[in-house]
């Protein structure tokens, strides 16, 4: 028997890993308030996957402390909503001419450590996407793995290049694909995506029509899903163990 709940606590997180997880950013109408959110089916999954999820709030300043704080694993960046991109802002866009955005002077991780966080929150861009694009710099810095799944594969595809564009026929509960040379049923839930990527993203499965529907980065341990993995009931196996392998990557210290 454990001692005290402190006991169990230490023991849960010595054997489970913290990984960092965005949030949809919404607004309530009726009450005009905006809040962070996540579908409690993610905690059934983080449960069998022996994940731990640190949330973090549509606010750059405060995830950015939090994660100064906390050693995470990886990094989880989830679903739900469109990019900025897709509403005809501007967003991150790299040529074929280009180098992959990394750490460098004008990249958030840089206003971060400046301190000039508020000046890097101006624009047309929201709070998300700031924190997702500074969540692929510090995976990309520290070598965290990180994994987007629909909308946050969106971002991944965006953040290196990937123009997205409105496809039709892949908002259903059932879709036969095609991952790693073989055929998988998975749920689909997006307007936008491509038939096309660079040569930053390795394509790992597509639809019969063509559509992106995982990539992987050629030299980071980023990869991202558009099928989502928590509304799939009961849970498959194929996403538990694919989900294993890839945070198994780094250590239970984040380092």
């Amino acid at each position: 028997m454990y001692e005290s709940e402190g006991d169990l606590y230490q023991l849960i997180i010595q054997t489970m890993k913290l990984i960092a997880v965005t949030q949809r950013d919404i607004f309530i109408d009726e009450t005009e308030e905006q809040r962070d959110s996540i579908d409690k089916r993610w905690y059934d999954f983080f449960n069998k996957i022996d994940l731990i999820p640190l949330l973090l709030p549509n606010n750059l300043i405060l995830a950015v402390e939090l994660l100064n704080c906390c050693n995470v694993a990886g990094i989880l960046l989830t679903g739900g909503g469109e990019i900025s991109v897709l509403n005809g802002h501007v967003a991150n866009q790299l040529s074929e001419k280009s180098e992959p955005l990394i750490y460098k002077g004008s990249s958030s991780l840089k206003m971060v450590r400046n301190g000039d966080l508020r000046q890097s929150l101006n624009g047309s861009r929201k709070e998300r996407e700031r924190i997702e694009e500074y969540l692929i710099e510090l995976s990309i810095k520290n070598k965290l793995p990180l994994l987007g799944v629909c909308r946050g594969m969106q971002k991944i595809q965006n953040y290196f290049g990937i123009k997205l564009q409105k496809v039709d026929g892949h908002v259903m509960d059932m879709q036969e694909i095609v991952v790693d040379g073989k055929k998988r049923v998975v749920n689909s839930y997006h307007k936008y995506g491509t038939t096309e990527t660079n040569r930053y993203l390795s394509v790992l499965a597509k639809s019969y029509d063509g559509v992106v529907k995982a990539v992987n980065h050629q030299s980071y341990n980023i990869s991202g899903i558009m099928w989502h993995p928590e509304r799939c009931q009961p849970f498959e196996n194929e996403d538990i163990n694919f989900f294993k392998k890839f945070y198994a990557s780094s250590d239970i210290s984040g380092r």
